[in-house]
């Protein structure tokens, strides 16, 4: 009930909005008429609803529904969220940063929105380090700034959906003495909105709660994945792969063309020396990107090293070996059309690791000195 009058509100604030607007640029004889008004609240709500929603895919087809209603606020502002969005899964974001300067209204709220988003980091495995670097350096906001910001976010222009995302992305990068009592206060003020869950969620393994919430509530809010998986990947002492493998898998799944996402699940599956499935993700991350990341092409190296010299998967003499001993074994293709030959998956745990003259007398084995 409380999202469902947040969005009537919402959608009652931009109608007046519209009918405004129309009356002061046109004479009545081209006024819209009633059911032409009825259809334009009606978009707006729709999109309204998409954007409390707050998935990725979401907020597209926000954006979409408001570009063809030739809504400009709602344009700009599902755009400006995507920015945001696309920054924290470790997309391109660029496009939608240019949709949102194209279609900013008129009123300096609208500007320091945009240098908000401007100023949320990249992921750091979304791009080369020095790319990343000089970007940040470009973009970072001095305290004074995002103090003004924050002030501009309480009472500015806008819908209070887009206000506090801004909000919350400032808290969780810039102030982080402020995080509890600022995520605290924006769910109370917008419970059970999976946008604001979200945001707040990913501002801290303490906020996961938040993301398993947003999951439950939107399935298709795959969104969560990423960093879920990471929450997982950083639990001290006893990291939970498991869990995290299935993170990053689906947000894969999700989201292929992120970097930031195949460099992560490679980093997983290198740390589970499953070598084949490390160097297919660090092959895919690398393809997206016009500079490779230092480290990603780094880890790829140490993948295709063990790949073919220890481990499970097995290559040159000792594929060989294997074979003569009538031992089963599949054919894969590694990186540069490279013929290896590879076990099938198996975890670490799980293998015998024994001496080299036995290597034969194991279908998967590790081989040490």
């Amino acid at each position: 009930m409380r999202i469902a009058a947040l969005l009537l509100a919402l959608a009652a604030g931009g109608a007046a909005l519209g009918s405004t607007a129309c009356a002061a640029r046109a004479p009545s004889a081209h006024s819209i008429s009633p059911p032409a008004a009825s259809a334009i609240s009606s978009a707006g709500a729709a999109s309204d609803a998409l954007v409390a929603r707050g998935c990725y895919r979401c907020l597209e087809h926000a954006y979409d529904a408001a570009a063809s209603a030739t809504d400009r606020v709602r344009t700009f502002e599902t755009a400006v969220l995507l920015v945001a969005r696309s920054k924290e899964l470790g997309l391109p974001y660029a496009p939608w940063l240019e949709r949102a300067r194209a279609s900013m209204p008129a009123g300096p709220d609208w500007a320091d929105y945009l240098s908000i988003v401007q100023g949320l980091r990249i992921d750091p495995l979304a791009d080369d380090r020095d790319v990343i670097l000089v970007d940040t350096m470009r973009n970072r906001a001095s305290v004074e700034t995002v103090a003004g910001w924050r002030t501009d976010l309480a009472s500015g222009a806008g819908s209070p959906l887009l206000r506090t995302y801004l909000e919350l992305s400032l808290i969780c990068q810039y102030i982080v003495d402020d995080r509890n009592v600022t995520i605290a206060t924006a769910v109370q003020r917008f419970p059970d909105v999976p946008l604001i869950e979200y945001r707040a969620g990913i501002c801290g393994a303490a906020q996961a709660p938040h993301l398993a919430a947003v999951r439950d509530a939107v399935p298709e809010f795959a969104d969560v994945d990423f960093a879920l998986g990471r929450y997982a990947v950083d639990i001290p002492q006893q990291p939970d792969q498991e869990e995290a493998l299935r993170r990053f898998t689906s947000a894969r799944a999700a989201f292929p063309e992120s970097p930031a996402i195949l460099a992560s699940l490679a980093a997983l599956r290198r740390d589970r020396e499953e070598w084949a499935d490390a160097l297919e993700a660090y092959d895919a991350a690398l393809a997206l990107v016009p500079h490779a990341p230092r480290r990603a092409a780094r880890a790829r190296r140490h993948a295709l090293s063990s790949l073919t010299s220890r481990g499970c998967d097995c290559g040159g003499d000792r594929a060989s070996s294997n074979s003569e001993a009538g031992l089963p074994a599949r054919r894969t293709t590694g990186a540069r059309g490279t013929s290896i030959t590879s076990c099938a998956s198996t975890r670490r745990a799980s293998i015998p690791t024994v001496p080299r003259d036995s290597c034969t007398t194991h279908r998967c084995w590790c081989c040490r000195g």
